[in-house]
């Protein structure tokens, strides 16, 4: 029963009306003709794409004509920009003594300029007041470093023109150079916040923590004991190094003969190591020097060589 269910469903999908089957067929046809027509195309030559007509040759012909004059006409034009230095040289060029100050159009123009350069070297010597010297002439816009050399010789300016270089006083003086001062060294045992913060890469929070430090250990005694500072890394200790010192004298001793284990606490002193002195000085009585500790079983040499700058036998 379920089977033929199944199977009226399916022949009622998959079946067409009449008419539906006319446009399957109408399109089927479309389709045929089309591919056939593609197939038709693909086999006829091509349109010869340069054969043209007569008056399409005839415009192209007037185009390049015009196109041609055109490009003659901008070269031309170039030509006479890039030459206009030789065009503005065809003033004769007389050579004589002159003074800038007073020598008129017409005498500039003898010198080989044209009216246009005479013209702006006039301008110039209006607006700036007087040429004080030759030096001031070679600054016209005009006059190339190659027509100077040529007049140097011949320019004259009477003393009356020239700056008083005595009495002349610059408007603005030159700034001597920045001469920074030379920072002293920054005493790592006696330094406070303040002056450690002037250090480079140290702030309040890194100060606070080497004087922290400082007090616990009872001052340094070398700068490599700043890699046991917290938050201190060794980029930083590198560029410390170069800008600080260390007094030794300012380090605080621990009296082995007088502290007990308590008064010895120190970062580098354990514990057991602080009762058995304390003990030993009980049983044998004061330390002569501070290599006795050497006798004592837990003292190694890397315990031995920390500790002992801070160590003292006498009162």
């Amino acid at each position: 029963m379920r089977y033929k269910k199944w199977r009226y469903k399916v022949n009622e999908y998959f079946t067409f009306s009449l008419r539906e089957r006319n446009g399957i067929l109408v399109l089927s046809f479309v389709l045929i003709i089309l591919q056939v027509s593609i197939w038709v195309l693909h086999f006829l030559p091509d349109p010869d794409p340069l054969k043209l007509d007569a008056i399409t040759m005839k415009k192209l012909a007037e185009f390049e004509v015009e196109l041609r004059n055109k490009t003659k006409s901008e070269k031309r034009l170039f030509k006479s920009f890039s030459n206009r230095d030789t065009i503005q040289k065809k003033n004769k060029e007389e050579l004589f003594v002159f003074n800038p100050n007073t020598l008129t159009e017409e005498g500039w123009m003898h010198l080989g300029f044209s009216e246009k350069q005479t013209s702006a070297i006039i301008k110039w010597r209006e607006r700036s007041g007087k040429f004080h010297n030759k030096e001031e002439v070679s600054k016209v816009w005009v006059i190339n470093p190659e027509k100077f050399k040529r007049l140097e010789s011949y320019i004259s300016i009477p003393v009356s023109d020239q700056r008083d270089t005595i009495s002349f006083v610059p408007k603005y003086t030159s700034k001597k150079a920045y001469e920074k001062p030379i920072a002293s060294l920054v005493e790592l045992n006696s330094a406070d916040s303040t002056l450690l913060s002037t250090l480079p890469l140290i702030g309040e929070g890194r100060a606070r923590s080497i004087i922290r430090y400082r007090e616990f250990l009872g001052g340094f005694i070398s700068v490599n004991q700043l890699s046991e500072v917290r938050n201190l890394p060794d980029s930083v200790i590198k560029l410390l190094i170069p800008k600080i010192k260390i007094d030794l004298s300012k380090v605080k001793s621990l009296n082995i003969n007088l502290l007990d284990a308590n008064g010895l606490r120190h970062p580098y002193l354990p514990k057991a190591q602080a009762n058995m002195i304390v003990n030993f000085r009980h049983e044998h009585g004061n330390f002569k020097t501070i290599e006795d500790l050497k006798q004592l079983p837990l003292f190694n040499d890397d315990l031995y060589r920390k500790i002992a700058p801070y160590l003292t036998v006498n009162p």
